[in-house]
């Protein structure tokens, strides 16, 4: 079974965010039809398949990332060893709830607090700051705005993706900027804009780039939680348990 794969991951995200019937659309779809019978497929198998040509299928695994197409379909590692359900034995919904709540005492247990009163004294003095996130983040974004909003503080939620020109005229908003970049990519191509901008920086990432660091104010390293970010379930977890612990700081500071 190859539906924990990350190839199966990144196929159902490639084909979550598709807007047309394209031949990138079929290939993603023609893959994920034979996602059981990786890796033993061939690149002739899913051209046919997909009425294209084995070069456009060399070309749409490079989209997802790979070199090749055998390295696509050899990328069939478990994506995430973390389940929701235990094998073998009868399962409440209480029994999945209490499992859940043991990862979330342990995720709290690993938290730098000190650095998060750091971070909060920052916001709460300011009272405004700019959130970048992307499609992945959203959620996240949104609920730090849900959150600071309650206890007056101005979240500008933008998506990192924007244009140069929207992302420097927003950030002019607040002198706080956080950035939700867990793989890096993104602050790698911007590097340029976050040297010449002119505001306090966090970051919130698995693990930043050495070259990156000096960036940033403060970098809120999830290194500790690499286990959790290969399932988005738990990634998700991770960054919004932070969010609740810097919304608990903010609002001790404002009282």
């Amino acid at each position: 079974m190859n539906e924990k794969s990350k190839i199966y991951i990144r196929l159902s995200e490639f084909l979550f965010k598709c807007q047309k019937t394209d031949v990138n659309y079929y290939i993603c779809k023609t893959l994920l039809s034979l996602i059981d019978e990786f890796p033993n497929i061939t690149i002739e198998q899913i051209a046919y398949l997909s009425h294209t040509t084995a070069p456009t299928v060399t070309k749409f695994c490079k989209r997802l990332g790979y070199q090749s197409f055998k390295e696509m379909r050899e990328d069939i590692e478990e994506y995430s060893p973390i389940g929701f359900f235990d094998e073998g034995e009868n399962q409440s919904i209480s029994d999945l709830l209490e499992s859940q709540r043991a990862i979330e005492k342990e995720i709290y247990k690993h938290l730098d607090y000190e650095q998060i009163k750091r971070i909060a004294t920052i916001i709460a003095e300011e009272k405004k700051i700019v959130a970048l996130g992307n499609s992945y983040s959203f959620n996240s974004v949104n609920f730090l705005r849900e959150l600071l909003s309650q206890l007056g503080i101005v979240v500008y939620e933008i998506n990192r993706g924007v244009k140069k020109e929207l992302l420097e005229d927003i950030i002019l908003e607040s002198k706080n900027l956080l950035i939700i970049s867990l793989t890096n990519r993104w602050l790698v191509k911007e590097k340029q804009l976050l040297e010449t901008i002119d505001a306090t920086n966090f970051l919130l990432t698995v693990q930043a780039d050495e070259e990156m660091k000096h960036c940033f104010e403060e970098i809120v390293e999830f290194s500790q939680f690499e286990f959790f970010f290969r399932s988005n379930h738990y990634s998700q977890k991770v960054i919004q348990i932070w969010i609740m612990a810097l919304g608990v700081e903010i609002k001790n500071l404002l009282k």
